[in-house]
């Protein structure tokens, strides 16, 4: 009878050892419900030697932390350009990457890294000022696609931001 007494006494202290510490043992409904929620623990770092797909990756959470939030592109049409003089222009997308003369024209250009937009100025004779009165979008490839990421890359790039 004693040894089923140790028996029994052993199995209620190693049930009762893999109670985590701080946690409130539930002894009924009741008593559940008022009790707040448990805190979940942070992560530990992954143990010396251990190996898996769970040791490997951070935590969504902490990724969220860590990574910026991508930069929003620039919203830029183009067309909002013509009619603009030499002053607007700029203030508006800053100082080309080169200006070249092309008479009677002057040809601003705006560089990204595979394509450039051209901004083509004429003389308005009646106010004395170039003004736009064309652009184009200039890339390696001539597809639709490539011309609006080029529009956006110039955007990203020299879009000055507005108050």
């Amino acid at each position: 009878m004693l040894k089923h007494l140790t028996a029994i006494v052993a199995a209620s202290v190693a049930i009762a050892a893999c109670q985590p510490v701080g946690t409130p043992t539930v002894q009924n409904e009741t008593q559940a419900e008022s009790l707040p929620p448990p805190a979940v623990p942070a992560e530990s770092p992954p143990k010396a030697g251990t190996t898996g797909k769970a040791a490997a990756k951070p935590s969504a959470k902490v990724a969220a932390r860590t990574a910026p939030p991508p930069k929003p592109v620039p919203r830029f049409n183009p067309e909002a350009l013509i009619g603009m003089n030499e002053r607007e222009t700029q203030a508006l997308l800053g100082a080309p990457s080169s200006v070249r003369d092309q008479p009677p024209a002057k040809v601003w250009t705006y560089a990204a890294a595979d394509c450039e937009l051209n901004v083509i100025f004429y003389l308005d004779l009646e106010s004395r000022l170039f003004r736009a009165l064309n652009y184009e979008v200039d890339s390696k490839t001539r597809t639709q696609r490539a011309r609006q990421d080029c529009i956006s890359e110039v955007a990203t790039k020299y879009l000055r931001k507005r108050s």
